[in-house]
């Protein structure tokens, strides 16, 4: 029970914030660098929500799903579990936006799922199959 408290109290004060999510997957590689500029860019003078870069984000990972861009997957998919991990405000918008994202674009048979599907993590996949069971859809490889 103790072991229990303390992990909590340690992930309540390591939570990642927003800001540092975004900067994060923007450093991925030039991609996800370019999506971001181009939200910012789109949004000015106001600051564009997380959920709506979290979305561009999804749709630039699936472009290097596309692309086959397994160190992109596997980098973005990592920083994805871990703000699932942690739940509350970066995981609904990691969760609504960039995971969504992707879901949508394999039920739309633009990618293929199955792909990118090594890259993610328990909490990650438990989220896509509450997706799945919400909208009736059954995304392959998970």
């Amino acid at each position: 029970m103790c072991y229990e408290i303390l992990r909590m109290r340690w992930m309540e004060n390591n939570k990642m914030k927003t800001d540092e999510v975004v900067v994060r997957i923007s450093e991925v590689n030039a991609a996800f660098k370019r999506a971001y500029d181009m939200i910012v860019e789109e949004w000015k003078p106001e600051q564009a929500p997380i959920t709506i870069i979290m979305a561009e984000y999804g749709l630039t990972t699936a472009d290097a799903v596309s692309k086959l861009d397994y160190s992109a997957m596997r980098k973005v998919m990592t920083i994805v579990e871990e703000c699932m991990v942690q739940e509350g405000e970066v995981a609904n918008a990691v969760g609504t936006g960039l995971v969504e994202a992707l879901l949508s674009e394999s039920s739309a048979g633009r990618i293929n799922f199955v792909i990118i599907a090594p890259f993610v993590g328990e909490k990650t996949r438990r989220f896509c199959r509450e997706w799945d069971a919400f909208t009736g859809v059954e995304t392959p490889g998970l």
